[in-house]
């Protein structure tokens, strides 16, 4: 009798199997699809280690192609201007150079200036903390912020005369087309006391175009930079007008 049992199980589990076999051919519940799917989701040595490759070469070449959140500016320009120490003053002439550093992580930036005015007897050196309010790159369309300090020091008979003055500065930068644009600043000098000129303020506004060819560009502008010392109640102004030019590199 217990065999005659086990040979009916022994049989039901055949006709089980013939059944599964024939419906997989027409049903996704069949014996070969079921092991279909889990196949799909085995997991392999062999597909960690390749899977492991793929994000190592796609993380290489986000490396590559990523932009660098560092960039730079070397300028330089030529200046010619006319100096009027008063309004009854008819101006006279004068040109220097002017260095110009600068380099950005992301949205802020520090920015060298340099300017040596050997005729007038004085040179001038800034420095400032740069904020970009609106734009992505140092070669886009922008608004930006600065802060800094001018030394401004003037040869003098009696030795060398420096002024030191804090200032706040805006700026934009408008591209116009891909290759073309215009620019302009507007710096206000803060008050700085000293012996000799008395209580020293002023300003330097600057509007210009430029033309980019890749990494390289050639600008010109108008600037107006003036110094106003106030010596016992006695104010003398110090008008500087003048086109400039040059070139600027960015890397």
């Amino acid at each position: 009798m217990l065999n005659f049992f086990r040979k009916i199980i022994f049989l039901s589990l055949i006709l089980h199997a013939a059944e599964s076999l024939a419906q997989d051919k027409g049903s996704k519940s069949g014996l070969f699809q079921r092991a279909s799917q889990r196949e799909t989701k085995r997991w392999t040595l062999q597909e960690w280690l390749e899977t492991k490759e793929r994000n190592r070469m796609m993380d290489l070449w986000l490396a590559i192609n990523t932009p660098s959140p560092y960039e730079g500016m070397l300028g330089l320009a030529h200046h010619n201007h006319q100096t009027k120490a008063s309004p009854t003053d008819t101006g006279t002439s004068y040109s220097h150079l002017s260095g110009q550093a600068s380099a950005y992580a992301t949205l802020i930036g520090l920015t060298f200036e340099f300017s040596k005015h050997e005729k007038e007897n004085f040179n001038d050196t800034s420095g400032m903390l740069n904020l970009r309010l609106f734009g992505n790159s140092i070669q886009t369309t922008a608004i930006t912020l600065h802060f800094g300090q001018r030394t401004r020091t003037i040869n003098l008979e009696t030795g060398d005369q420096v002024l030191r003055n804090n200032f706040g500065q805006i700026s934009l930068q408008l591209y116009l087309n891909k290759h073309f644009g215009l620019d302009g600043s507007y710096r206000q000098y803060l008050s700085a006391k000293d012996a000799v000129y008395g209580d020293v303020t002023g300003q330097l506004s600057e509007a210009g175009i430029f033309i980019d060819f890749k990494a390289l560009r050639i600008f010109g502008s108008w600037y107006q930079d003036v110094q106003i010392n106030n010596l016992n109640q006695t104010e003398t102004k110090i008008e500087r007008n003048g086109i400039k030019s040059g070139l600027r590199i960015f890397f």
